[in-house]
């Protein structure tokens, strides 16, 4: 009896044990895909005067300054025209590969400003007024002067059932949100810090940081050690910019989730390639 008893329990154990480990395995695994996870974004940048270089983009280099410290990886940046079948067909490509999708531009009072109506027309909406808007637009001009006319009415004319976040009491313009497109202007000043007081609408993914190295060598020197380098710590992205002007030649970026790892590798490239020296770090 006290065999069968024994031979029980250790089953009883050996199951149980098995069904820990099973456990704990299948969370393991749940937590690192979890963790692995990072949203994604792109951005549209919109209008002919950067096609033509009649004025040049500065807000992709924000755009992606930005997200990079919120962990959103930046995937696809589109530079397209003022025209409507060309927009409504990157929104369409773009919306449903990536998390967040940023469009800069088209949003005035003038016969080219058509990003709203297109982006309408991409998801198969119809154009309203906004009323709210169109009151903060109205006393916005009257503090100036101005007068609300047909031609900037249009401006508050928005694709049905966005979502409207006015991300400053002092501002007018609103953040418009069509599922997951963020329609910007395309004026930097105002991009920039709607940008930056919409920040709680983005859930942050994965932090990264970064590491600068910089060095006189010639980068067809480096390429070799650096490539090896990369072979063995996967963990890291190890990328090399060459620089035409200033002190060096080279400058080095090593980004990834721990700065720990960041540190061993850029300590390893410092041994491995002489004339290294750290830049920054920063994210």
């Amino acid at each position: 009896i006290n065999a069968e008893y024994g031979g029980s329990m250790f089953a009883r154990l050996l199951t149980f044990s098995k069904r820990k480990f099973l456990l704990k395995h299948n969370f393991t695994r749940k937590y690192q895909t979890q963790k692995k996870k990072q949203s994604t974004a792109a951005a549209i940048i919109i209008g002919n005067e950067i096609l033509n270089g009649n004025i040049q983009d500065t807000n992709t280099n924000y755009l992606a300054k930005f997200l990079f410290t919120k962990g959103i990886a930046l995937k696809r940046v589109e530079c397209i025209p003022d025209e409507e079948d060309t927009i409504v067909q990157s929104i369409k490509n773009n919306t449903s590969i990536y998390d967040y999708i940023f469009t800069s531009g088209g949003i005035g009072p003038t016969h080219d400003d058509i990003t709203y109506q297109s982006i309408a027309k991409a998801f198969g909406l119809e154009l309203e007024y906004h009323y709210p808007t169109l009151h903060r637009l109205k006393a916005s001009l009257e503090k100036r002067g101005q007068q609300l006319n047909e031609a900037r009415k249009r401006m508050a004319l928005i694709p049905k059932s966005s979502k409207i976040v006015y991300t400053s009491t002092d501002r007018w313009v609103p953040l418009v949100i069509v599922k997951n497109v963020f329609i910007f202007p395309g004026i930097p000043l105002l991009f920039q810090g709607m940008l930056q007081e919409s920040e709680h609408l983005y859930s942050s993914g994965t932090q990264l940081k970064r590491t600068n190295l910089v060095t006189a060598q010639k980068e067809g020197d480096i390429a070799e050690p650096l490539s090896k380098i990369q072979a063995e710590c996967p963990e890291v992205q190890i990328g090399s910019y060459p620089k035409t002007e200033g002190q060096y030649s080279v400058m080095v970026s090593i980004v990834g989730e721990s700065q720990e790892a960041i540190d061993k590798v850029a300590a390893k490239i410092e041994s491995h390639i002489p004339s290294f020296r750290r830049l920054s770090d920063s994210v």
